[in-house]
Formats: structure tokens, C-alpha cells, sequence
């Protein structure tokens, strides 16, 4: 079999208000995955509540590397 390395890209999934979801974005993302997929999420977090969802994916086997609000373009920023 020839896998492939899957990238997924998605931007402003991780809000408090959305965190009754996480568990079937985890679902999701677990099922169109490989352990050569990359998942790029662009998250700016804007609460405590936001970190639930690193928590549960990494329950779920994800490993993930969270890079610095601060290597976010200021033009990329919430204004909150």
C-alpha cells in the first residue's frame, strides 16, 4: 500500500462555543487520518475553555506542537 502524507488545513475551529463539537472534530479528523498526516490548525486562543480541545485530542493519540501567539502577523489578530 503507498500512503500518502494528508494535510488538513482549518482556521477557527478552537472557540469555547463551539466545544461541545470537539469531540466529533476529533472524531473526524481521527477518521480521515493516517499516522503520516499533518494537521495544520490556526488557532488564536482567546480562553482558558479554548485549551479543552489540546487536551482531547491528544486523549484521542494526536500529538501536536503549538507554536507562539506572537509568530501571528498583527494583521491576523483578533482585536479582542
Amino acid at each position: 500500500l503507498l500512503f500518502f502524507s494528508l494535510k488538513v488545513i482549518a482556521s477557527d475551529l478552537i472557540v469555547e462555543s463551539y466545544a461541545k463539537h470537539y469531540p466529533a472534530l476529533i472524531d473526524t479528523l481521527w477518521h480521515i487520518t493516517h499516522d503520516k498526516s499533518v494537521i495544520i490548525l490556526v488557532v488564536e486562543l482567546r480562553s482558558e475553555g479554548d485549551l479543552k480541545f489540546f487536551s482531547l485530542l491528544q486523549d484521542h493519540g494526536f500529538k501536536y506542537e503549538r507554536l507562539s501567539d506572537d509568530k501571528l502577523s498583527p494583521q491576523w489578530r483578533a482585536d479582542e
